[in-house]
């Protein structure tokens, strides 16, 4: 039991880190408490101040209510940024989809030479842009 207890006392530390980082995927998810595991770095301020406010709050559906409230405020930011980001993108690629389609029709259409494959190139120029825009 010495030999036991001695082998553990050596490695404790690690033991409960295992078991905090075991644990934390269930708060987490939790429902109630969330937002203070999980919120992005600038607003571990708005956590801060959010403890009292979930300490005095005992009823279940005005915690649930007040954790989403602060889930989507924190990651709001986060939201936005990343929709900004892949409009831009599309913006700047939106060109050249336009020309990569153009050329593949053109390939397409010296391969298989006809009426319908030139109608298929005028017909992207005309409006096939628009459709990639949208």
């Amino acid at each position: 039991m010495t030999v036991r207890y001695s082998t553990l006392q050596e490695s404790r530390r690690g033991l409960f880190y295992d078991e905090i980082i075991s644990s934390m995927s269930e708060y987490k998810r939790d429902k109630r408490y969330g937002f203070l595991i999980v919120n992005l770095a600038p607003f571990g301020l708005l956590s801060m101040l959010a403890v009292p406010l979930l300490f005095c709050v005992k009823d279940e559906k005005k915690l649930k209510s007040i954790n989403s409230l602060l889930l989507q405020i924190g990651y709001s930011p986060l939201a936005f940024t990343a929709t900004a980001v892949f409009l831009i993108v599309n913006f700047i690629m939106w060109p050249v989809a336009c020309l990569a389609a153009i050329i593949k029709k053109v390939q397409l259409a010296v391969i298989e030479p006809g009426k319908s494959s030139f109608y298929e190139i005028g017909r992207f120029v005309a409006l096939g842009w628009a459709t990639l825009a949208f």
